[in-house]
């Protein structure tokens, strides 16, 4: 059809009639806005959904403010717009230099998308990089299946920032969760979709989620530090945090075992210490 209406301007244009290409190019425009306003009209009116472009086309993504005593840390925080969602952030500083980041979406109706996401940015050129999972191409994720001890890290000579996912929200969601850094683009990233296994232990985002109508939360922590113990050791915090939050939580009401756990402890180092030794551990280090 595109050839169909160039091979027409050609021809007037070869022609030297400009008057006809004057009144063929003002009438090709006039069809064009009445597409584009019969469009419209069948979207608001008749509750069509651009289904194809809602994760694209559509969606806007928007950067909500940045408190101050965390902007020297994080250079912005990016949300997904969703077709027909309405977004609300809120930030709260829990213990100090520990933040709760609660998002939450409302929608009016179920929507087919490629699911919903929080893009964290740091302010800092990172140099060190950490994540629970491998994650090998664009496509991959790690997904809510592997949030043994959940933790996204990136860390400079002078800061450091980890985001955890709030667990405890994420036991009473219906969706699926999932955590990427991207480390060429010094990038993190907290969000909701489906996914599929792939290669045996790694997970890829699926094309489509439903999104129902109504709230749809993702909570997450944001832990920031400039101290030079917290940069040269930067999982002692993150694993702190976890065990106080979780692990003790857990413990202390005899889960997941009840008892001592010194015999599992003995077991794990003889397992990586001696039965693996020679496997795995090179004489070097």
């Amino acid at each position: 059809m595109i050839n169909f209406f160039r091979k027409i301007r050609k021809k007037l244009a070869d022609d030297n009639k400009p008057l006809k290409y004057a009144r063929y190019a003002i009438g090709e425009i006039i069809l064009i806005v009445t597409n584009v306003i019969v469009l419209v009209l069948l979207t608001t009116f008749f509750g069509w959904t651009l289904v194809a472009c809602s994760s694209n086309q559509v969606n806007k993504s928007s950067k909500i403010d940045i408190p101050a005593e965390l902007s020297e840390y994080i250079h912005e925080i990016e949300v997904q717009a969703i077709y027909g969602g309405q977004a609300d952030i809120s930030i709260e500083e829990i213990e100090e230099n520990i933040y709760k980041l609660d998002a939450t979406l409302l929608l009016d109706k179920d929507i087919d998308t490629q699911g919903w996401a929080l893009t964290i940015s740091p302010e800092f050129t990172a140099n060190f990089h950490w994540a629970p999972h491998l994650t090998p191409g664009d496509d991959y994720i790690i997904a809510d299946h592997v949030f043994r001890a959940p933790a996204l890290i990136s860390a400079s000579g002078d800061k450091i920032l980890t985001l955890i996912p709030d667990l405890d929200k994420r036991a009473k969601s219906d969706y699926r969760w999932y955590m990427d850094l991207d480390a060429q683009k010094n990038k993190m990233v907290m969000g909701i979709s489906d996914y599929l296994v792939k290669e045996h232990v790694l997970f890829k985002k699926a094309e489509q989620t439903t999104l129902k109508a109504g709230e749809i939360e993702i909570s997450f922590y944001l832990l920031v530090d400039d101290a030079k113990e917290a940069i040269r050791n930067p999982w002692r915090k993150p694993l702190s945090f976890m065990w106080r939050k979780y692990g003790k939580l857990l413990s202390d009401k005899g889960e997941p075992l009840n008892g001592s756990m010194e015999p599992y402890v003995a077991h794990t180092y003889n397992w990586a210490f001696n039965t693996w030794k020679d496997a795995v551990w090179h004489p070097d280090y």
